[in-house]
Formats: C-alpha cells, structure tokens, sequence
C-alpha cells in the first residue's frame, strides 16, 4: 500500500506530510527536534521530501535515532487527540 502525501509549508519551505494526518510542516519538522536538536530534525524533513519516505523511515535510515527511540517519542494519537 502507498502512502499518500500532502505539500505543506512554513518559512523553511514545503514538506511531505502524510495525508491522513491532522498536523502541518512545523509539527512534522519539530516531532524530533527536542531530543536530536533542529539540524538533525530538518535534516530529516528534508530527507522525507526527497525520498518520498515516512518521518520513521527517514530518522532510521539518516540513524539518529533507534526505531525503539522513535516510538517511544513520536506518538501520533497523542498529536491529534492530546488526552487520549
């Protein structure tokens, strides 16, 4: 099954976000920035949008981050529904 993407964009340019997702280009930029920093997070944004790749896909591949890591920090039912 492909994923569908939708163009969304900020002041850095345009990003890939999945399009099943409720949230913007900042959110998909910043999931990781907290523990990776901002380079690196960007870094993957920008790695998304060339590759055609999910946020998971490209944090795994540029390996900043263990696939353990990631899910433990980007939850995306707590990103749409913040007390679920």
């Amino acid at each position: 099954m492909m994923t569908e993407f939708r163009e969304e964009s900020d002041s850095l340019g345009e990003v890939k976000v999945p399009a099943d997702k409720l949230w913007g280009a900042q959110t998909q930029r910043s999931l990781l920035a907290p523990i990776i920093g901002y380079d690196k997070a960007a870094q993957i944004a920008h790695h998304v949008m060339d590759n055609d790749l999910t946020l998971k896909e490209a944090a795994l591949k540029l390996g900043f981050v263990t696939e353990e890591q990631f899910d433990s920090l980007v939850d995306p039912a707590k990103m749409v529904k913040p007390f679920y």
